[in-house]
């Protein structure tokens, strides 16, 4: 039709209603103080708050489970960490202990020497002595 449009014009097009429609009715939503979200838990009964508190409860039991895990796993990381701390005290410990040793032996090896070169020094002077 020459006159006619393909789209229709807003006065043909179909609104709903009431806007309303899509919306909980206004005596199940409160505004809460604490922000601008919704409040259901006026009506307790309503399927609405029910959902609601199904959903917070799964939430918070999931948030505690979770936190027990981590905080499980936190004290096992601490005692593994307090377990490592001991066990490197124990090798300086060790590498201390085998560091004196090594000093001690290298000690008592110069003064084997300086006695062994000694007795050299005392040798020569009593040859040197004899040969006058």
């Amino acid at each position: 039709m020459p006159g006619s449009s393909p789209t229709p014009s807003v006065s043909n097009m179909q609104t709903p209603v009431s806007v309303s429609e899509y919306f909980a009715p206004p005596e199940m939503a409160t505004e809460n103080l604490s922000g601008n979200k919704r409040n259901y838990e006026e009506l307790k009964g309503s399927p609405v708050a029910k959902l609601i508190a199904s959903i917070r409860k799964e939430r918070d039991e999931t948030r505690a489970e979770r936190h027990r895990d981590e905080m499980s796993l936190r004290r096992e990381e601490l005692a593994l960490r307090q377990e490592q701390i001991q066990a490197y005290k124990m090798e300086l410990k060790l590498k201390e202990r085998k560091m004196e040793r090594m000093f001690e032996l290298m000690t008592q090896k110069m003064e084997l020497q300086a006695k062994k070169m000694e007795i050299e020094l005392i040798k020569l002077r009593g040859s040197e002595n004899n040969s006058e």
